[in-house]
Formats: C-alpha cells, structure tokens, sequence
C-alpha cells in the first residue's frame, strides 16, 4: 500500500483493496479492527485528496492523529479560526484531509437552507467541490434522510469518486436504515430508486 507509515494486517490490506475497488462503499467491520486505517490508506493509496471526514465531535482530534500516524498527509480540524482560510489552504496543499463534526457542516459548508427545505433548496459553499474524497464516521447517524445532516452529506458527496462509510452498526432498527446511507454512496439506483429499495 502506497503512502502508508505502517504495515497494515492482511485483513485490513483486503479492506483496503476492497474500498479502492468499490470506491463507494460502506466499510461495516466490528470496533476495533481499523476502519479508520483502512478508510485513510485507501485515500491516501488513491491520492483522493483533499479528502473530507465528517466524524462525531468527540473524534476529531483522534482522526486527525490516527491521520499523521498512519500517512503522510496533513489533516485540519475545522474550527472558527480556519472557517475562512481552509479552502485556501486546501487549494495550495497545505493540508491534504479536513474534519468536521456532524453538528458543523451547516456553519462550513452551507451558503443557505430555509427551515424545513429539502436538499434541492439547500445552497452549499463553492468549496465543496475542492473534495476529491469524503469519509462518513460512523454512518448510522445519517440514517434518516429527513435529518438536517444527512441532507448536508447527501449534497456534499453527490459526484464524488470516492465516498467511504464507517459503522459497525449500518442497521440500528430496521433494514431502511440502510436506505439513505445507500443513496448518500450515490448507489440507490443500484436498487432501482430510494422507493423500491423500501418495499
């Protein structure tokens, strides 16, 4: 695997490999067995930066450290302080990875969204199309496509090569969880339409 500072373990190089192939996907393996490694290397490997990450709050700080740890790439965390300065630094590749929790993406990425829209009313920041990548920590958090998040990461993946989705839990309660993290992938079609992967 190119670009990598360690030997990832066979089972993770077949994630690897796997996630490269697909290039959309959802990675649903058990805590603990390196999603975020595989997700990072198959970036990295790809050289789909810059990459987003769109992660819990409380994550942040660990992606951005497994990040370095594991490659060479240089990850920001959003803050207040960058909101204005990151696209930029993107553009001159100072840093080649951004995180942003959930609870965030309207103040980063959104220009306008009125009370109760749906996505196609939703004005996103031109700096959405500088993502050559976008990782989902996590995923099961945008399970409902009703949800002011899973509308904000539906519009900033849409025509992304590569869009990978981290859970161990891709189905919390019933098989339509599965239904707007497939259409976020940019994959429902696969089934159809959101519709009739429903029924």
């Amino acid at each position: 695997m190119e670009g990598l500072k360690i030997k990832p373990y066979p089972y993770q190089e077949e994630g690897i490999r796997k996630e490269l192939e697909l290039k959309r996907c959802i990675n649903g393996d058990d805590m603990g067995l390196g999603k975020t490694l595989q997700s990072i290397a198959a970036v990295a490997t790809a050289g789909a930066v810059p990459c987003l990450v769109v992660c819990p709050s409380s994550l942040k700080i660990n992606w951005q450290r497994e990040i370095e740890k594991f490659t060479h790439l240089k990850a920001l965390i959003l803050t207040d302080s960058v909101k204005s300065t990151f696209p930029y630094f993107l553009s001159i590749k100072l840093y080649d990875v951004v995180i942003c929790n959930y609870e965030s993406l309207r103040k980063y990425f959104v220009l306008e969204a009125k009370k109760g829209f749906r996505l196609k009313d939703v004005v996103f920041q031109p700096c959405i199309n500088l993502f050559k990548s976008v990782i989902i920590d996590e995923s099961h958090r945008v399970k409902d496509p009703s949800s002011q998040q899973s509308k904000f990461v539906m519009g900033i993946c849409r025509g992304k090569e590569y869009v990978y989705l981290l859970t161990g839990t891709p189905v919390v309660n019933r098989p339509s969880d599965l239904a707007s993290q497939i259409a976020i992938m940019g994959r429902i079609g696969e089934f159809g339409s959101y519709g009739k992967f429903i029924n």
